[in-house]
């Protein structure tokens, strides 16, 4: 259970956090640099078409604190 709407939320950034993370791992190495990035980028986009939500909360603004949350994030 959480103690408040920060919490929650905070847990479900970093849920969040973790699927985009695998995502992004899981694409393959390249040895062409702009092939890599266009990869990377259409994995980001993916994510952000199967995670609808998740993206919303890690990237529409809805929390006040998203810096906070980042470094969090970053720290896991």
């Amino acid at each position: 259970m959480f103690v408040n709407k920060e919490g929650l939320a905070q847990q479900l950034y970093l849920e969040g956090c973790k699927l985009l993370a695998k995502r992004l791992e899981e694409v393959p190495p390249s040895s062409d640099f702009l092939q890599h990035l266009l990869d990377l980028g259409e994995a980001f986009w993916q994510f952000a078409q199967d995670y609808t939500s998740y993206y919303k909360l890690m990237f529409g603004g809805l929390l006040p604190s998203s810096s906070r949350m980042q470094k969090v994030c970053r720290e896991r």
